[in-house]
């Protein structure tokens, strides 16, 4: 998978850009925090993918020439046909740029290819912004999770994108 547009380029995560990730990642206070070797072990398995192996696991980067890496998204697969948007991380100065749509869009396209019905997430019930992403998508909300979040403590809104 590989998809370049207005400048910038979708595509797997590569050991190279762990660092990077990390960093974005550290920079956005919304984001899960997640070890550092749990980005490394998705690229790994993502390199391997196994057919035997569940979940199965994508990390998609957004980059360019010119300033490297400019977000990053990670989904997982389950055995039941379910797909999960499990983060998109893009940095400040490149939001509203239609760099998280491609990325949302990019894990879409990796989980419909291995089988996915569909593609669900949590988001902040509070974000506002990253709910009409979702939204222009063409996710719906389909519940709501009261005290899921926590630093800042808050509810998750639970969306669903069909897939076929």
């Amino acid at each position: 998978m590989s998809a370049s547009t207005a400048g910038f380029e979708i595509r797997p995560a590569s050991e190279k850009e762990l660092g990077a990730i990390v960093a974005l990642e550290a920079s956005t206070p919304t984001a899960p925090h997640w070890p550092a070797g749990t980005y490394q072990a998705i690229v790994q398995a993502s390199v391997a993918d196994s057919p035997a192996a569940f979940p199965k696991r994508c990390l998609l980067v957004a980059v360019n020439e010119g300033s490297g890496l400019l977000g990053f998204a990670a989904g997982a697969f389950e055995r039941t046909g379910e797909a999960e948007l499990e983060t998109v991380a893009v940095a400040e100065a490149e939001r509203r740029q239609g760099i998280g749509a491609e990325l949302c869009l990019g894990v879409a396209t990796w989980a419909q290819a291995r089988g996915a019905r569909e593609l669900l997430l949590e988001v902040r019930a509070s974000s506002r912004g990253a709910i009409g992403l979702y939204r222009k998508l063409g996710f719906e909300g389909i519940g709501r999770r009261p005290g899921y979040y926590r630093q800042p403590e808050g509810d998750a809104l639970v969306m669903r994108l069909a897939l076929i």
